[in-house]
Order: C-alpha cells, then sequence, then structure tokens
C-alpha cells in the first residue's frame, strides 16, 4: 500500500514541476521593433545615397542643413518625421520632439573634394503618428 501511496506522490510533484514549468516560460517572447528598425534602416540608406549623388558632402561643407532636409523630404517616407544636424563637434537637438521614440543615424564625412572637414551628419528620426 505504500508503494501506491509513493507513486502516486510522485506523479504529483511531477505534474506540480511540470506545470510551474510551463507558466513560467509560456508568456510570449517580446517582440523587436520591427518599425523602428526600418525607419533607421530607411534614413541610413537616404544619406549613402545621397553622398554617393554627391550631394551630402557637398552640403555639409557649407553647412547648409536646409538643403540637406529639402533632399531627404524627397527620399524619406512621408510617414517619418525627421530632423538633419550637421555636427562639429557636438550635435544639438533643436527641433527634435521630446515625447517620441527618436532615433539617431550618423553618417561621417572626412571632407569635400580635396577639403578636409571632419563632420557627421546626424538625422534624428520618429514614426509620425
Amino acid at each position: 500500500m505504500k508503494g501506491y501511496i509513493y507513486t502516486l506522490e510522485m506523479f504529483i510533484a511531477i505534474s506540480l514541476i511540470f506545470g510551474s514549468v510551463i507558466f513560467v516560460f509560456s508568456s510570449p517572447a517580446d517582440k523587436p521593433e520591427a518599425e523602428l528598425n526600418v525607419i533607421q534602416q530607411s534614413c541610413w540608406e537616404a544619406l549613402k545615397y545621397m553622398d554617393e549623388k554627391g550631394d551630402l558632402r557637398k552640403f555639409a561643407n557649407q553647412s547648409n542643413e536646409s538643403a540637406i532636409e529639402s533632399s531627404l523630404e524627397q527620399i524619406i517616407s512621408k510617414s517619418i518625421g525627421f530632423e538633419a544636424k550637421i555636427c562639429r563637434p557636438s550635435c544639438s537637438t533643436d527641433g527634435v520632439p521630446a515625447n517620441q521614440t527618436v532615433l539617431a543615424v550618423d553618417y561621417y564625412l572626412a571632407g569635400y573634394r580635396n577639403i578636409y572637414n571632419a563632420s557627421k551628419v546626424r538625422i534624428y528620426a520618429w514614426k509620425i503618428q
């Protein structure tokens, strides 16, 4: 009779352990923010396109942020808000919303033609709601 009781205890203990493991690991894993990755990738590709075209280095050398922004408006999706900054040596956050998730995409430049003028073009990007 004692063997049946020990066997019953063992099954109850195994059931409790198995149930606890299922309960703990049953919560779904957090999904990565795919939308933020798409925004970051599109901003990077837009800067790279402008650099390959030759406009980004010229505008950065002239410290012309508004020209960079107007060129980016034609490339980047309308559902993405952004602010472009030319950083030497630090970037300001003027015009960047404080109540949203904002991504920063950096693109480093050494200069334009024969002129060495190290700078960083930073795009602050966010999803327009």
